[in-house]
């Protein structure tokens, strides 16, 4: 799935955070909010929780991606291959596994595949919901309990854009959702990630580029999947995560 702009050939900027990829001209990307939102909040602070989450990966220098509130709507039921973008506290059909608060699940073909009257190329998304578990307790306030809406929310429009779960334990993309409204802001990695799978053309142009490869050391064999951590020597914070790629075991970071 490394050929978002479709020319044929590999992308320049592979990355194993990136699985599946909207086409540039979806953007801005349109979504619709339930409108019941979440229960036992009433005052609309849960649907703008969600419009907030979903703007933090909006306007990113050096992106091209970019998310579009619709409108809310009766829908409550995500469905797969209808070619809308729902956001749901109340999917009546969604099996939740233990211990899982939300998910944000993005439908593509492993095949170029005729959807709705256009051709899609293999892994082009062309519908993503975000589903609460109605289970749950949520919250848009300091006060009370439950989940904060806005943290998981942007957690999730990460998944809705096609990229992986982060190894960075303070990344919003962190696979473990972060305490409090840790999670409502993008770190460093979580911008880094979006621009590489989302460039536009003037920060290619610029950009500098971290470039390398794991391969086993017996072997020679490419690694791939391997997580590839870039830290500030100054700081030691880490500001890049990227998995390798399995063809080659390649990684890439651009524009630090």
């Amino acid at each position: 799935f490394y050929d978002a702009d479709g020319d044929g050939c590999v992308d320049d900027l592979l990355s194993g955070r990136r699985v599946e990829y909207w086409d540039s001209g979806d953007f801005p990307l349109p979504y619709s909010v339930h409108v019941d939102g979440a229960k036992n909040i009433f005052d609309g602070s849960d649907i703008a929780a969600v419009e907030m989450g979903m703007s933090s990966w909006s306007g990113l220098p050096g992106s091209t991606a970019a998310l579009s509130c619709a409108d809310t709507t009766e829908q409550r039921d995500s469905q797969a291959l209808d070619g809308v973008n729902l956001v749901t506290f109340s999917d009546p059909d969604f099996i939740f596994p233990n211990g899982v608060i939300a998910v944000g699940i993005a439908t593509s073909f492993t095949e170029a595949t005729v959807f709705q009257g256009r051709m899609v190329r293999p892994g082009q998304i062309v519908d993503a919901d975000m589903i609460f578990n109605p289970k749950m307790s949520f919250k848009t306030a300091p006060e009370g309990t439950g989940f904060d809406i806005q943290s998981v929310a942007t957690h999730e429009a990460g998944h809705l854009l096609g990229l992986s779960h982060s190894a960075v334990v303070t990344s919003t993309m962190h696979f473990v959702l972060n305490p409090g409204i840790n999670a409502t802001s993008l770190e460093a990695e979580d911008s880094i990630a979006l621009v590489k799978a989302y460039p536009n053309a003037a920060m290619l142009g610029d950009a500098n580029r971290i470039i390398g490869h794991v391969l086993d050391g017996d072997t020679q064999d490419p690694v791939g999947g391997a997580a590839v951590f870039c830290i500030d020597a100054a700081s030691g914070d880490t500001i890049g995560c990227d998995y390798t790629i399995p063809a080659d075991g390649g990684f890439q970071f651009i524009g630090l």
